[in-house]
This record gives structure tokens, sequence and C-alpha cells, in this order.
């Protein structure tokens, strides 16, 4: 009996009599017929790959039904200038040209972290997206609505909205859907092929070739042992050549039963270093509207992002729910709902007097609360502005509330201190500072997920309670003073 090449005779039919018309070889025929089974066989692996890649990601099903995600977290934009690294490299080249002057060798300052810009990326079906990234009080927007796109770039001093160029098109419609390459990749209309497995961060990966309905070509390489994915291809243009880029995906989290990765490290072939983007935060469909992804106003985008939140969780109470109008969307922020409980700890007043949270929490008056540090330049002043306008707003009222700020910096931020910042802005009796310990700082900023470990990197959000035992009402990003005052008289309403 005569070997013969597996699955080849499926193949029979199709060939048969046809290679002699055409003055095609047996052997050429074979070797056509052995790279279409080897191309068949490999697209049926990358198939199953990509199937148990999804199954690893949370499933197809739960993929499905998620129509926007938010990110939130922080980029890293370089390292800052450091004019005493420079005056060191200037002394370096002195010496090394041989000054006739006896230097003595400088010591090498301590290399400074790299700055880190907060960001929130909004992300809808089918293929719209919105990037905000915050930088010294102000806010550069990039907006792609899945033909069009915008960018707005105040820090370098551009105040009008101008349109993507021809490379920031292209790049924009590469990107993949908010699912990925893989997920539900045939009703995307791509083919996968299965190319060999590398290594990918010291670990074994399967190198998938992914052929977009465009035509386009990505490769994704998925992780043999967990099946996610951990790294992707791309290109981007630079000094006039497209350069590859490999985008390497870590530190995967469950989200609501979805894998999501929280660290993402882009490497440009021939530069030198990464672009690292490090997510704190991934809201599942949250409430985006369709003009989020319209070309942005100038006018209303001039501060910080607005961090998206999830819905409340299912049979969660809403204090708005009893109203017949909804909670209209907030500018520069967003509102969510949850159940905080207020830590037992000790802190001291901006006017020295020991006291314990719940205590002060719990005074009967409704609950406005933040987390600053004195010095602070960027974050916190705004939200002290906003604190000072919200007295006037809140006119008869006023009594009624109780406003607290809570320093992430204690250690510097004494009673005396704090009694100063209040000075600063007006405080009134109803609006008061504290602080205490270290540890009691980071308990309370823990127990209402504020904690983001240095305290360069806290983010803009503001808590609102009704009374003791209510859910309280979490605004992430720069609510104005209005938008506060409304939700504070829409609690009174209900209480």
């Amino acid at each position: 009996m005569t070997e013969q090449t597996p699955g080849s005779e499926r193949f029979r039919p199709i060939f048969a009599g046809k290679w002699r018309l055409y003055g095609v070889s047996a052997a050429v025929a074979i070797a056509v017929v052995a790279i279409a089974i080897m191309t068949f066989g490999a697209a049926g692996r990358a198939r199953r790959i990509a199937a148990k890649n999804a199954a690893a990601r949370g499933g197809l099903s739960a993929w499905g039904s998620v129509k926007s995600m938010s990110l939130l977290g922080k980029l890293e934009a370089g390292v800052r200038r450091d004019p005493v690294r420079l005056a060191v490299a200037y002394q370096r080249q002195i010496l090394a040209k041989g000054s006739p002057h006896r230097l003595q060798a400088p010591q090498e300052p301590k290399a400074e972290p790299p700055v880190q810009l907060p960001f929130v990326m909004e992300l809808k079906r089918p293929r719209l997206s919105r990037l905000e990234i915050a930088f010294r009080g102000q806010t550069a927007v990039q907006v792609y609505d899945g033909k069009e796109g915008w960018k707005l770039r105040p820090f370098l001093g551009r105040r009008e909205v101008e349109p993507y160029d021809a490379e920031e098109l292209r790049q924009a419609a590469q990107q993949a859907d908010l699912d990925g390459h893989l997920i539900n990749y045939a009703a995307k209309g791509s083919k996968v092929v299965l190319e060999g497995t590398e290594k990918v961060d010291g670990r074994d990966a399967y190198n998938i070739k992914v052929t977009l309905a465009n035509g386009q070509v990505r490769h994704v390489w998925v992780d043999t042992d967990t099946y996610l994915d951990v790294k992707v291809d791309g290109t981007r243009r630079m000094d006039g050549n497209l350069r590859p880029v490999w985008t390497y995906l870590r530190d995967y989290r469950s989200v609501n039963g979805l894998m999501v990765p929280h660290l993402l490290e882009t490497v440009v072939d021939g530069v030198s270093g990464s672009e690292k983007i490090v997510v704190e935060r991934v809201n599942i469909n949250p409430t985006l509207a369709d003009a989020r992804f319209a070309k942005p106003d100038p006018l209303v985008v001039d501060s910080a992002p607005a961090p998206v939140q999830a819905k409340p969780p299912d049979g969660a109470a809403d204090p708005h729910a009893g109203h017949t109008d909804a909670p209209k969307p907030l500018k520069r922020a967003t509102r969510s709902t949850a159940d905080y409980k207020v830590p037992s700890v000790s802190l001291l007043r901006d006017d020295g007097k020991p006291v314990t949270l719940p205590a002060e929490l719990d005074d009967g008056r409704v609950v406005v609360l933040n987390f600053v540090f004195t010095t602070c330049g960027t974050i916190c002043p705004v939200m002290s502005q906003v604190f000072s306008q919200l007295q006037d707003r809140l006119g008869a009222d006023r009594t009624k509330v109780h406003l607290v700020s809570v320093s992430i910096d204690p250690e510097h931020d004494r009673p005396a201190r704090l009694a100063e910042y209040a000075k600063r802005y007006h405080a009134s009796p109803q609006w008061r500072q504290y602080t205490g310990t270290v540890e009691a700082s980071v308990a309370v900023q823990r127990a209402f997920d504020a904690y983001r470990g240095e305290k360069m990197n806290h983010t803009p959000v503001t808590y609102l309670r009704v009374a003791p035992g209510r859910r309280w009402v979490r605004l992430d990003g720069f609510a104005s003073a209005d938008e506060l005052a409304s939700e504070v008289h829409e609690l009174l309403a209900s209480h």
C-alpha cells in the first residue's frame, strides 16, 4: 500500500486531470497540495487557539455583551529635563575634551522617575475611541469616530481643534476593536493562521497571523499556557519611514469576569526605551453618548479628563432612583454609586482637635468629601476652588452640608498648615480639613477606593452621602460647583 500525505485524498477531485492540462509536473502538483494541506492545518490550529483565547479572556458571549469600555490610569511621558543632569553631562564633555583646568568628575545625580500623566480612554462599538490626557491643568484630546479623527493639543499652545492627518488616520484605522483582534475574529471578517511558536517575555507564545477584512495583516502572540494574548504588532511612521511596533500586554486582571491587561508597554523598532501605560480602573459598559466621539469643543475641554465609571451593580439602590428626572451626564466627571465602610480612625482637624472619622461624618449633615494635599499644584487647587464655590452655590442649605477634605500627605500637612490652606480658599465653618498619621490617611483612602500609592498618582474624585448607612455617590473627574450643588440638593430632597 502506497503511503500518502494525510488528508491528500480530499484534494484529489479538485486537482485530478488538471495538472497535465496546464503542463505542470507531478512533483509541482504534490508540492502545491502539500502547501495547501499545511496552510489548512495552520488555519485550523489558529482557529482552535483563538477559541481557547476567547475562553481564557471571559468567553465570546461575555465579550459580545460589551458595547463600551473606559480605562483610567497613567501613561509615561518620558523623564523631566533635569538641569542638574544636563550640567553633569556638560561637565563630562569638558573633561573628555581635556580641559586645561583641573575639574573633579561630578557626582551623578539620582535618576528621576518618568513623568506620568493621567489619562482616560473611552471605547465604543463600532470602533469609536476618545483619549484625554491631563497635563498642568490642561487636557489634550484625541477622538476617532471610525472614519474621521480630531485632536486638541493645548500643551503645544494650540487651542484649535485639528483634523487627523493621513498617518494618524492610518494608525487609528489599524487599532483593534475594544476586545482585540482574536475575539470573534470571523464575524469581523478576519482570517487567522498559525505561523509558529516564539518566546515572549521568556515564555512560549503562539504567533497568530491575522488578516483583517480590509487586507491589513497583524500578528498576535498568545501564551501557550494561559492562552492570553501577550503581544501584538503594528507600524508607526517616523522620519518618513514605517517602523515596526510591538505592544506587550501584561498584568491581566478580572473585571466583571473579563480578563483585561492593566500594563501595556510599546516598543518601536530602532528607538531606545519604551512607552508604558498603567491602567488603574476599567469600567465595562459605561454610558457613552455618541457625542463624546464627535469633533470636540475646545471651550468644554478645559481641565483634566473625566473618568467614566461603571453603572451601579445590579439591584443596587440609587439615591436618584425615586426622582422623575434622571441626573444629566456631567461635563468633566461621571457619576456612580458604591457602598463604602467608613474606617474607625483617629484624625486631627485643622483646628488641632482630635476626632474620629465616623463621628465627624455621622453628625446628621450631608457629607461631601475629597482628598487633597497642600503642596499639590495640579488637581488639588482645582478641587479646592470648586469646594470654595460650592459654599456659595448652596445658599441657605450650607449649614446642612459638611465639606470634608482629607490630606493624603499627613506628614507635611499638619493642622496649622491645613488651617492656612483653608483660609486661602475662604473655607466656611462647614468645610473642615483633616490630617493624622500616614496609616490613618492610607486607611481612609483605601476605604474609599482612592489609594494610588505615591501622592503624585492621585486622581480627582468627590464623594457624597446623604446619611449613615446610605450609598455614596462617587464623582470621578472635575465636577463643577453647580453640578455638586445639584447633587447635594437632590440628596437633601430625598432625605
